[in-house]
């Protein structure tokens, strides 16, 4: 190992820890070509000779990599939020129609067990349930609305009445609720979006998954129902929330 390659090595890393004490492009930029540099210098070199050459380069290009999204926030804040906010959006899209299908497939899984004797309606049921989902139920209701089979957790009583699908939200859950009716029989299925911080258990609700994934908290309101002060409220529309479908349902918001 020459001087030189040990010489660019220990500003690799003199540079790297001088970011880690003030981030900035400068340091970064000193980092990662003093990286190269070892890493080239010491390229015909046995393996734990270049180690440290290696190390300084990923590093360098870590030190980059995070200088040039700071730099980005500081000189065009703006935008950068824009671009957050939108990705967000898409990603809180995809998530909450996922919701939405498990509660319809559930919902039509149930009302499929209709004829079905007790025992096998309560199989059927229970083999609806989708493991790995956020937390969900289904019940089998009769023509009196009473339950007559159910499956997974429910937060909220099963109603035999109402849209085809609503959002059930109160001071302690919010609930997505499918309902699907034929002959006498009605399937209902629930996907718990979020729950208040005082009830047991909400780690299987969408916003506390939505919030492991991406650290982005949730709040649900009924539709309209926001408080003013929150800066970034999306409504959750079927089929879309855009005029130019027609009438749109607006779940919540």
């Amino acid at each position: 190992m020459s001087a030189r390659h040990t010489y660019a090595a220990l500003v690799a890393g003199a540079a790297l820890g001088a970011w880690l004490l003030e981030p900035g492009l400068g340091f970064a930029l000193v980092a990662l070509a003093a990286a190269i540099a070892s890493v080239w210098l010491g390229r015909k070199s046995l393996f734990a000779a270049l180690l440290p050459g290696v190390l300084s380069l990923a590093g360098g290009i870590a030190a980059i990599h995070t200088a040039l999204s700071v730099r980005r926030v500081e000189t065009a804040w703006l935008a950068t939020r824009e671009a957050l906010v939108d990705e967000g959006r898409r990603r809180l899209d995809r998530t909450l129609g996922d919701a939405v299908s498990l509660a319809r497939n559930l919902a039509q899984r149930a009302l499929a067990a209709g004829p079905a004797p007790p025992a096998a309606q309560f199989s059927a049921l229970e083999a609806a349930l989708r493991p790995g989902a956020p937390e969900h139920g289904v019940a089998l209701l009769d023509a009196t609305g009473r339950p007559v089979a159910w499956a997974g957790r429910h937060r909220v009583v099963p109603a035999p009445g109402g849209d085809d699908l609503v959002a059930s939200i109160s001071g302690f859950y919010a609930v997505q609720s499918a309902r699907r009716q034929e002959e006498g029989w009605t399937g209902v299925g629930q996907v718990l979006l979020a729950a208040d911080s005082a009830v047991p258990d909400l780690e299987g609700s969408v916003a506390a998954r939505f919030a492991r994934r991406t650290s982005t908290g949730l709040e649900f309101f009924p539709p309209g129902g926001a408080r003013a002060e929150i800066e970034d409220v999306f409504d959750y529309c079927l089929p879309e929330c855009r005029p130019a479908i027609g009438a749109a349902d607006t779940l919540f918001s």
